[in-house]
């Protein structure tokens, strides 16, 4: 496998895109995706060929590039607490929305003891549509009680 580094610069654009306040599995995609076409030299990957890809091997992809382009940057970052916001934003995330098996593959990036080892198989745009009618069912009871 050959990739170019995220540099400074993308590597905030992407967090900053995960941080921002859209279902998790839609910017997960979406940001894993254009850091592996943008920046995986060898295999190529078209986005209609992530679009099959299992989202485990979709995180494992992005993981390797972005963690050996945060290895750059080691002298401002403490490795002792690498991981500590990976838990974060996944708990983050399961507050906000209710989130199936696909969804957590992108949240368990790099945390493997939490992680499963089975991937879905099932169909990514069935999946898709359930997990927004969860996210949105999710969102609105979250309205209704903030309302109250």
């Amino acid at each position: 496998m050959k990739y170019k580094k995220l540099s400074k610069e993308q590597l905030i654009i992407s967090f900053d895109r995960l941080t921002r306040f859209k279902p998790t599995r839609e910017k997960y995609f979406r940001v894993f995706c254009d850091i592996i076409i943008s920046n995986l030299i060898e295999p190529v990957y078209k986005k209609s060929d992530l679009l099959l890809m299992p989202s485990d091997e979709i995180t494992r992809l992005a993981e390797i590039i972005i963690n050996s382009s945060l290895s750059d940057f080691a002298d401002i970052i403490e490795p002792k607490n690498s991981n500590q916001i990976n838990s974060i934003i996944k708990d983050y995330e399961n507050s906000l929305f209710i989130n199936n098996d696909e969804v957590q593959n992108y949240l368990n990036n790099n945390n493997k003891s939490e992680s499963s080892s089975e991937s879905s198989s099932s169909d990514s745009k069935t999946s898709s549509k359930n997990n927004n009618k969860e996210e949105n069912k999710s969102n609105n009871n979250k309205k209704e009680k903030e309302k109250e």
